[in-house]
């Protein structure tokens, strides 16, 4: 048994160290987030999660998809790491979790869906154009507290709302409240820990995009207004 778990283990780090690896060759300026998460398997997940400290894996579930297209890996790594940039995981407060969930899961996807990178680009469907035109009429920028301000403003049918998380939702947001079964709570991440370390990691991938800003062009653009918003909001 402990022979099966291993290999599970490695593989599934293999498949997240060769996305890790893809991301940085063609989004360098997010060099310091990707080297940031550590890989943990766990069968608390369905899917794939993160804490701010590590990336949570079901290795069944990282495996098929991997073999289906390798690329939602590296969208949903990219994903993660917007909702640690922008510190999603410790944001809620005493907002609605479900909305915030779902805010913070559109700010992600909006970001993502216009990275012009190969290894996450795809074409924007329709479906999520609709949503981006929608809440973008009364919002400048996209960010998980003006969507979520947004979501609040225009109360939406059940159907809409479970319509939006089956196309936004990418990862099990099941560890931002430290709820890991196969861990002990004394080991869980400090939220206060993982704030001042995402923080500190923004201000130096601010620093980066700057530099890199001329060639990333409008991406550049959003991404920094996002980070600036973020980080002014933070102090």
């Amino acid at each position: 048994m402990n022979e099966i778990r291993e290999k599970l283990e490695r593989v599934g780090k293999q498949i997240l160290t060769a996305s890790r690896n893809e991301i940085y060759m063609s989004m360098r300026y997010f060099d310091i987030a990707l080297s940031a998460l550590d890989y943990k398997m766990n069968l608390s997940t369905k899917s794939i999660g993160t804490d701010g400290m590590k990336i949570h894996y079901n290795p069944t579930w990282l495996v098929n998809t991997y073999r289906e297209w390798p690329q939602d890996i590296n969208r949903v790594y990219v994903h993660m790491l917007m909702h640690n940039i922008f510190r999603h995981t410790t944001g809620r407060m005493e907002r609605d979790e479900q909305m915030w969930n779902l805010a913070c899961d559109i700010a992600a996807e909006s970001l993502v869906d216009h990275f012009d990178a190969v290894c996450v680009k795809r074409v924007v469907s329709d479906e999520r154009e609709s949503w981006y035109y929608r809440i973008g009429k009364d919002t400048k920028v996209l960010n998980a507290q003006s969507v979520y301000r947004w979501l609040m403003n225009h109360p939406l049918h059940p159907r809409e709302i479970f319509n939006a998380e089956r196309i936004f939702k990418q990862d099990d947001h099941i560890f931002w409240n430290g709820q890991d079964d196969e861990n002990d709570q004394e080991n869980q991440p400090n939220k206060q820990e993982k704030e001042k370390k995402w923080q500190e990691i923004s201000e130096k991938i601010k620093t980066n995009l700057e530099t890199f800003s001329k060639a990333m062009g409008d991406q550049a653009g959003d991404l920094l207004l996002q980070m600036q918003i973020s980080l002014r909001e933070t102090y």
